[in-house]
């Protein structure tokens, strides 16, 4: 194994049992409360660490974009949220078709949103 000046860099290093900690913790903390975890992905974008948050208990993950989106749900996951707006025709067929394999939902921040949203689905 190569010693710590001896990795290229960039170079990303997980602790993992701090990980596995936090994960453990921030459930915990959501689960004391009554309430439902859905971390958002933004940080590590990781399938494996979002699986494990998942697997402690987290209700689903919220994602940035349609594109990850696409991606988390094709590794499998069945609940995800987009925490952008989505706008238009084109994105709001992308999350029908995610729709026939996962829960997709979406944020909408303008009355005008809302309206071409629910006239489209």
């Amino acid at each position: 194994m190569p010693t710590l000046d001896a990795l290229a860099t960039p170079c990303l290093l997980v602790d993992d049992g701090r990980l596995q900690r936090n994960i453990t913790q921030m459930q915990a903390k959501a689960a004391d409360h009554g309430v439902q975890l859905r971390p958002h992905t933004k940080t590590h974008k990781s399938i494996v660490i979002a699986r494990r948050q998942v697997n402690r208990g987290a209700a689903g993950i919220t994602v940035a974009k349609i594109g990850e989106a696409e991606r988390f749900v094709e590794a499998g996951f069945d609940d995800v949220r987009i925490a952008y707006p989505v706008v238009g025709t084109d994105k709001y067929e992308r999350v029908l078709a995610l729709s026939d394999h996962a829960r997709c939902s979406f944020c909408i921040d303008t009355s005008a949103g809302a309206e071409a949203a629910s006239a489209f689905f």
